[in-house]
């Protein structure tokens, strides 16, 4: 009888120091000397260079970086696959406007030759120039009306693509804009507006009616 009864006490003093030593909180213990033993994969432990690459996205830095320099918003919201599209695009651009430009120019140069042209005969008032036809390089005269219409065409044409190469840039730095305001938005279920399904009871007596609950919560 004495055996069974100091068997039980022993028992229940161990018990209580376990209880006073430890603390269990999940699937971990915590005990008295601050150690933590873990007994299931419960937790990931971020290494210090993870941690450190952690950071808030701004969009207005990434605005910012694209508008100095395409492609460095993208590279700022952790997107860099999209640089090639952008200097894609602006590399056409400023390619257009050189071709165009060297073409006004040419033409415009021609131009001003027929148009102070002083001789009189078949070829007054005419210029040659050399262009490309027919995958061949040839020197084809042309009158002074014609000149002036094909030179503001190139004048048109290099102008427009300024203009298009603008608002790629432009367009750059808004979608840097929006992609970081994208990574950034609040997926969490505590959003400020829900809308959720919910059926309203039919004071005719019929079935409910299937409707609609906007919840807005002030964070």
């Amino acid at each position: 009888m004495w055996v069974v009864l100091l068997l039980t006490t022993g028992a229940v003093q161990a018990q209580k120091k376990a209880v006073t030593d430890s603390v269990r909180v999940g699937n971990s213990v915590l005990t008295a000397d601050d150690s933590t033993i873990v007994n299931g994969a419960d937790t990931v432990r971020i290494s210090e260079k993870k941690t450190a690459e952690i950071r808030k996205i701004i969009p207005r830095q990434a605005t910012i970086r694209s508008a100095i320099l395409p492609g460095l918003g993208q590279i700022y919201n952790g997107q860099p696959w999209k640089v090639p599209f952008v200097y894609a695009a602006l590399g056409t651009e400023v390619y257009l406007i050189i071709d165009f430009n060297k073409k006004y120019l040419k033409f415009e140069s021609a131009y001003r030759t027929a148009y102070e042209d002083k001789s009189t005969g078949e070829n007054a008032k005419t210029a040659v120039v050399r262009i490309k036809r027919d995958g061949q390089w040839q020197d084809v005269r042309f009158g002074v009306a014609q000149l002036k219409t094909i030179t503001d065409i190139y004048h048109r044409y290099r102008d427009l693509n300024v203009i298009l190469m603008a608002a790629f840039w432009a367009l750059n730095a808004v979608e840097a804009n929006v992609a970081a305001h994208l990574k950034t938005f609040d997926m969490s279920d505590d959003l400020s507006m829900q809308v959720k399904p919910m059926l309203i009871p039919n004071l005719a007596g019929g079935p409910p009616i299937v409707g609609a609950k906007l919840t807005l919560t002030i964070k």
